[in-house]
């Protein structure tokens, strides 16, 4: 989905749609903390999976991710930017990114309208 919606927003603003896609596939790849709530609450690819102990899981995604950059994405300097992001590294990592609300609105904006 987020691919498609780079390949559709590419033909109206491109510099906004790679911005976008850099911006989700490091959201979907890592962990962040969500702003503005009492919690402190941490989501992403480890705290959504503490459970996970066979890292084969990750590995199909990553694969599965870096099969649609290389046959959805043209530029080589993009697809070098998104394969250094990783599912099975954001998980043993625990990677984090920091999103200021409007970005994480948009980043998810995708996934609520489905």
């Amino acid at each position: 989905m987020a691919f498609d919606d780079y390949l559709n927003l590419s033909n109206i603003d491109e510099k906004n749609a790679r911005k976008l896609i850099v911006q989700r596939i490091r959201f979907l790849c890592g962990n962040t903390k969500l702003l503005n709530n009492k919690n402190n609450i941490l989501v992403g690819i480890y705290y959504s999976n503490s459970q996970l102990t066979e890292y084969d899981d990750l590995e199909r995604l990553d694969d599965c991710l870096n099969t649609h950059i290389n046959s959805k994405i043209t530029s080589n300097h993009l697809k070098d930017r998104l394969k250094k992001y990783s599912y099975k590294k954001g998980y043993i990592e625990k990677r984090f990114s920091s999103f200021r609300t409007s970005e994480l609105m948009n980043i998810m904006k995708i996934w609520k309208t489905r």
